[in-house]
This record gives structure tokens, C-alpha cells and sequence, in this order.
């Protein structure tokens, strides 16, 4: 979950591969391996994306993706976590 983690905060959704947000790819996962470190193993999991399973079994979540819009803008990814009597909502929002 982190690696999909890590890319939602540090990845411009319209372009891919173009670095965005205050934290580097290394800050993040440090906070967010926290995050899913405070919402337990038994966690789960929803977002709007979806991608193939070896994506997920790999870490890359480079391509294959499709999702379904929750807000205007052009390019968005919602994930809600919740475990350990903690629920955690992040939004992702870009234009192209």
C-alpha cells in the first residue's frame, strides 16, 4: 500500500513522471509506511483507481491505470483508509 501511497502524494496525475507536492518520493514514504503503520494490518482500503494486478504486485503504478471521477477536475484519485480506530482520507486533484 505504500508505493500506491508514496505515488498519490508525490505524482502530477496528468503528467506522469512530473514530481509534485512538498515531499520527495523518500519524505513521504516515510510518513505515509507511518500511516499505514497507525491503521493496522487488518486495514482497509478505497480509491477510485484501479490498476492491473501486477501493478499492485510490483510496486508500479506507472500505467494501466483508470478511475472514476469524484470531483471537476480533470484527473483526480480519492483514497480512504480505515483500521485501528483511524480513518484516513486523501485527495489528489490535477488539470492537464
Amino acid at each position: 500500500m505504500i508505493p500506491f501511497l508514496v505515488h498519490t502524494c508525490t505524482q502530477n496525475l496528468a503528467s506522469e513522471g512530473s514530481p509534485v507536492g512538498p515531499w520527495s518520493p523518500q519524505d513521504a514514504e516515510v510518513v505515509l509506511g507511518r500511516v499505514v503503520e497507525l491503521l493496522g494490518p487488518e486495514a482497509q482500503w478505497w480509491t477510485n483507481v484501479s490498476y492491473p494486478a501486477w501493478a499492485w504486485e510490483y510496486g508500479d503504478f506507472s500505467d494501466g491505470q483508470s478511475w472514476t471521477p469524484v470531483t471537476g477536475h480533470e484527473f483526480d484519485r480519492a483514497v480512504i483508509g480505515v483500521g485501528g480506530e483511524v480513518t484516513i482520507t486523501l485527495l489528489t486533484v490535477s488539470n492537464s
